[in-house]
């Protein structure tokens, strides 16, 4: 309010001369400017990390295929490249994919459901909760408390709710591996079908709707 102010208290003793119409167009630029240093700094990196510069192109997705993981403790890796091509490929209709949820903004978390457009079970936590506001309520903690329970160690209680989000394809990659116990992963082996493998990366279907 104040800057305000101020700038119509200088435009009207001012605004006439020279000296200030040079100033509000070098102000302008100046910011201009220093807005412009995230875009394009970003679009710098994005297209190095991609590239180096060299045969660029459109994948928004090979970057991933070229590292084993990016220098996070939890993030994606070239296994999970694999397998998210297999389901932009392979995936037929629009169904549940069932990962880590996403805890963290710009790390791993929900890398299928970003780059494949499937629904999953929950967004990044702090992003879905601005977008929605008050109408969440406690739905963020309780799908987050449900995928935990996906990949934990009680198997009627990860079929139900696989059931109710009628959940098609379940991800047990480096990520999953890290953050939840082996008995719980393991037992997707017999509860499901393998449908694509890289690595120590799975991909499963699950028939929640078989009789």
């Amino acid at each position: 309010m104040c800057s305000l102010l101020a700038a119509l208290v200088l435009g009207a003793f001012y605004g006439a001369s020279d000296w200030w119409r040079w100033a509000r167009q070098g102000l302008f630029f100046g910011l201009l400017s220093l807005g412009l240093l995230y875009p394009l700094g970003a679009v710098g990196r994005k297209i190095w990390e991609a590239s180096q510069f060299k045969d660029p192109h459109l994948d928004g997705l090979s970057f991933m295929a070229q590292h084993d993981a990016r220098p996070f403790d939890i993030d994606y890796d070239r296994h999970d490249y694999a397998l998210i091509t297999w389901l932009n490929q392979n995936a037929p209709v629009t169904e549940t994919v069932v990962e880590t949820p996403g805890m963290e903004l710009y790390k791993g978390y929900n890398r299928y459901s970003i780059y494949t457009g499937l629904p999953t079970l929950l967004g990044w936590n702090y992003q879905v909760g601005q977008q929605l506001g008050e109408r969440t309520g406690n739905i963020l903690n309780q799908r987050q408390q449900d995928a935990a329970v996906i990949y934990g160690v009680d198997e009627p209680a990860a079929a139900a709710l696989l059931k109710q989000y009628h959940a098609r394809w379940i991800v047990v990659g480096t990520l999953e591996r890290k953050l939840y116990p082996a008995a719980g992963l393991d037992k997707f082996k017999h509860m499901a079908t393998v449908a694509a493998q890289d690595g120590p990366s799975v991909l499963y279907r699950y028939d929640w709707d078989k009789p």
